[in-house]
């Protein structure tokens, strides 16, 4: 009878040497390299902070080499999207998040040198989604409890079945490995493909939270909310009559408790499209209509 430690482990390394066939290795700056994952035929995703250079990438999958340029990155998830000159490797299958659960064992399969590298660890926290303080946005939230090693950016994260999980990247928040999902990766991908970057929309201004008083806050539902410190010159904030000290209490009708609130409104989609703001002027409610731009 085989021991189902034994079991678990046999899976766990035929999980690891398939997913081996799509990671790469990512020379992109002097004296590091990284890992990526194949996301398309022809296509790799990758850490940013790995690159110090737009042209002149190399990719290896084992003996081959191959070389890639900068498609376009998203700086808010230290992402980037690498175009090979021609395919290497197989292109990652992703599953979908709804099957994540915490506690869950996965593998992290990187290829910072020449061979690969595994690490294993479990799902330590779980979330509907998060907001980063660019404005990028995962969805869902998944952190894994593992050994940040050398590569894990980059790095395919892998079930204990083998189905792909997402995308490894340590640059978001400093010292905790994230995972970048299907839902995240095809959403940000496709923008950069598109752009060369994730376009956002902005306002123009600088904004602090604020607590209101209590009168206002029972009036308005809501404690807190987002007072206005500075307008960029000409900018949509400023062209729509928003002035410095003024209270802005909502967004397309969603309240601003936070600055998280405001940058959840201010998604691609609301580029060039009007934008209407309840707030305080001198302690007295009013509306505007302001254009949310494109942030340059």
């Amino acid at each position: 009878m085989k021991s189902p430690a034994v079991e678990l482990s046999r899976a766990l390394a035929s999980a690891a040497e398939s997913a081996e066939e799509s990671v790469v290795r990512v020379d992109g700056a002097r004296r590091r390299s990284g890992s990526g994952t194949v996301y398309a035929e022809g296509l790799i995703v990758t850490a940013l902070h790995l690159l110090d250079r737009e042209e002149g990438i190399e990719l290896s999958g084992g003996a081959e080499s191959v070389a890639a340029s900068l498609a376009g990155a998203d700086p808010g998830l230290d992402l980037a999207v690498l175009r090979a000159e021609k395919p290497v490797g197989k292109p990652a299958t992703l599953g979908s998040e709804s099957d994540l659960r915490r506690g869950a064992l996965m593998l992290s399969v990187s290829r910072p040198g020449r061979s690969a590298r595994v690490a294993l660890g479990v799902v330590s926290a779980l979330g509907d989604g998060w907001r980063g303080p660019r404005g990028s946005r995962l969805e869902p939230y998944v952190e894994l409890s593992l050994p940040l090693q050398t590569g894990f950016s980059g790095s395919l994260i892998v079930d204990a079945a083998g189905q792909g999980v997402g995308v490894g990247i340590g640059g978001i928040v400093r010292g905790t490995p994230l995972v970048l999902t299907r839902a995240t990766l095809e959403r940000t991908v496709a923008s950069i493909l598109a752009h060369g970057r994730v376009r956002r929309a902005y306002l123009g201004g600088s904004f602090q939270p604020v607590r209101l008083p209590a009168v206002l806050a029972e009036q308005s539902g809501q404690r807190t909310a987002l007072i206005v410190l500075g307008l960029e010159p000409g900018g949509p904030a400023e062209q729509a009559g928003l002035a410095l000290g003024d209270v802005v209490l909502q967004a397309a009708g969603t309240k601003l408790s936070s600055l998280d609130d405001l940058f959840g409104v201010l998604e691609e989609e609301r580029i060039d499209q009007p934008l209407e703001l309840s707030l305080l002027r001198g302690g007295k409610p009013t509306t505007l209509t302001v254009t949310a731009k494109a942030r340059p």
